[in-house]
């Protein structure tokens, strides 16, 4: 009795998969690369001062990720991103010493809760875990600290193709505060977002 149920749910399953994947051409997994251009505000805490440096600059990431549906037109998607290059966060003077700030080794695990606008075209919110390493450079030596964060924002995405695919997207950063050798420091970035990528 259990295993004709059972084998009436995965038959049912089966069936069911395919009919969503028609209405939903984004569900399954997909890769992904992404150009980012991102404004980044160094907030910096220390040495008897507060202060705010700046800075906008570029890189990218790979992104992996799997949709699910929710519904006729819903999708709940859930991914990770892995950055390539470093994003700058500014630099000031401290006691007559340049002192600069940047985040590498960024990464995030994320959710993302979307709509089907048409057959082609999704629009989705994000909420991500973000990790970075945050690098201070002052007086000719560097000092490191990892940094946890929250992102979220707002992007779209649009079938090229049967398995190609746009993105669009906005995300806003916000780090916790660390302290590294001279004080410390909280990143804030905005980033703006184009991608391409790959629907298996």
């Amino acid at each position: 009795m259990h295993r004709t149920l059972a084998a009436t749910a995965v038959a049912a399953l089966l069936i069911t998969l395919p009919a969503f994947a028609q209405v939903h051409p984004h569900i399954g997994w997909s890769l992904g690369l992404n150009a980012h251009l991102a404004t980044t505000a160094t907030h910096f805490g220390g040495a008897g001062i507060s202060a705010t440096m700046g800075a906008t600059s570029h890189n990218a990431s790979l992104q992996a990720a799997y949709g699910l549906p929710l519904g006729d037109k819903g999708m709940l998607g859930l991914g990770m991103t892995v950055g390539v290059g470093d994003l700058e966060g500014g630099s000031m003077r401290l006691a007559g010493t340049g002192l600069s700030f940047k985040t590498r080794d960024m990464y995030s695990v994320y959710i993302e809760p979307g709509h089907v606008l048409a057959a082609s075209t999704l629009l989705y919110a994000k909420l991500a875990y973000l990790g970075a390493r945050g690098e201070e450079s002052y007086g000719g030596a560097t000092f490191s600290k990892t940094f946890a964060g929250v992102g979220y924002g707002v992007g779209s995405r649009t079938m090229l193709s049967r398995h190609l695919y746009l993105q669009f997207e906005f995300l806003q950063s916000d780090y916790e505060w660390k302290t590294a050798r001279t004080g410390a420091f909280r990143p804030v970035s905005t980033t703006g977002t184009i991608g391409l990528g790959y629907k298996f």
